[in-house]
């Protein structure tokens, strides 16, 4: 019975530090955005459309959702801080004819997130130098 209330006093303990500290919560950021042309993101190919795009404070991953509901999680390091003139936006980079996602500045995050590539070579293949091109986002 001892440790039973033990573990029942460590439980509480425990959440009472969560609760104390709402800064730490795990909060996700949710955007739209429509990209008028297909592209690479990580190791998918998507259609133009309307996008949903999720990013976890405390994760690392970022998550795109397609109309069709299709979905993919993709790792992600620091980019950089958000110019607070600038509004949230997805970055590509185009070569040739192909877009592939690179970046994510997502809205109250005040970080830049890059995507993780994985073995593309369409992009890879192109020999001139990649064009930034930049997608407005909007609260979902």
């Amino acid at each position: 019975m001892n440790t039973k209330k033990m573990l029942m006093g460590i439980g509480a303990l425990a959440m009472m530090v969560v609760l104390a500290m709402p800064g730490m919560a795990l909060t996700t950021v949710a955007m739209r955005a429509t990209v008028p042309f297909s592209f690479e993101a990580g190791a998918q190919v998507y259609p133009a459309g309307q996008y949903e795009v999720e990013y976890g404070r405390r994760g690392s991953a970022l998550v795109i959702t397609a109309a069709d509901g299709k979905r993919q999680a993709m790792m992600t390091f620091p980019a950089g801080e958000m110019n607070n003139s600038k509004s949230p936006r997805l970055v590509f980079e185009k070569a040739g004819n192909v877009y592939r996602l690179t970046e994510a500045w997502v809205s109250n995050s005040g970080v830049g997130v890059a995507v993780k590539q994985g073995k593309v070579p369409a992009l890879a293949a192109q020999a001139s130098k990649p064009e930034r091109v930049e997608i407005a986002m909007s609260v979902r």
